[in-house]
């Protein structure tokens, strides 16, 4: 796995199924089944080839647009048992920003922006940082950094902008709080296009293979190359059903989608 990691600089965004990278860590916990002890083996190789202090786990929660809710200590992670696993460690920290909330490390602690994908946020940070993502057993298709991609090329045409609001609960004390982000259009057979994404990053040389199940992107070449892709065409991200919806509507509006032509604005 340490062949090609030279290429890469910390921070590491880390997206795990650990399922698909069981092998690697089966000398560790040999014959041990306990899940803490499986999970602390994965823990236990990501620092070790990345270096304790520069790992950070997504520990998205999608469910604040309908509690209204969310307790940084107690809210679970959505995106995988690892995760979970994480946020209740003492070296690491969790985010404050509702929905798309992380585990870094201590040194990385601080409050990030109440817009998942603008200016302020952690991918932001991941992107100033020259930082990498790391497909720990997932694929391309998990790489919610394409938000923040699209954020940066300007705010996407497809998608419109929303603002949640709540209360956030951290060491018990209560707090009002808000997060903005463009959101999926609703009534629509949403998705992107991955396999081409893919193949974007992989005919540009910027997919580096780690190991067996395991590959790593610099968010600048995803920034740059998937950047590139959306300015020439940015409904060519899409899925071919997505795209040609999408295509309609925008014809017919003539201008971006906003909220009010998909929900009922109170």
């Amino acid at each position: 796995m340490a062949i090609g990691l030279n290429k890469f600089n910390p921070p590491f965004l880390v997206h795990t199924d650990i399922f698909r990278t069981a092998h690697l860590v089966r000398k560790q916990r040999g014959i041990n089944r306990n899940l803490s002890q499986i999970f602390r083996a994965h823990v236990s190789y990501l620092e070790n080839y990345f270096g304790a202090g520069n790992l950070i786990f997504p520990t998205f929660n999608y469910d604040f647009p309908k509690t209204q809710l969310f307790d940084v200590e107690k809210t679970d992670s959505q995106v995988g048992s690892l995760t979970n696993y994480v946020r209740s460690l003492d070296n690491f920290y969790r985010t404050r920003t509702p929905i798309f909330s992380f585990a870094v490390s201590e040194l990385m602690a601080k409050t990030y922006s109440n817009m998942p994908f603008g200016k302020g946020s952690l991918f932001d940070d991941l992107y100033e940082g020259d930082g990498t993502i790391v497909f720990y057993g997932t694929g391309i298709n998990t790489c919610t950094y394409l938000h923040f991609v699209e954020s940066q090329i300007g705010p996407p045409r497809y998608r419109y902008d929303k603002t949640f609001n709540g209360t956030l609960i951290s060491n018990g004390a209560r707090m009002e709080c808000e997060v903005f982000l463009h959101v999926r259009p609703l009534g629509i057979n949403w998705g992107y296009d991955w396999s081409e994404l893919e193949r974007t990053l992989s005919n540009a040389g910027a997919i580096i293979s780690l190991g067996c199940n395991i590959f790593a992107v610099k968010a600048r070449n995803l920034s740059e190359i998937w950047g590139d892709r959306i300015r020439v065409d940015d409904l060519s991200i899409l899925s071919d059903d997505c795209r040609l919806e999408i295509s309609r509507r925008l014809t017919n509006l003539g201008r971006r989608f906003i909220l009010s032509d998909f929900e009922a604005v109170k």
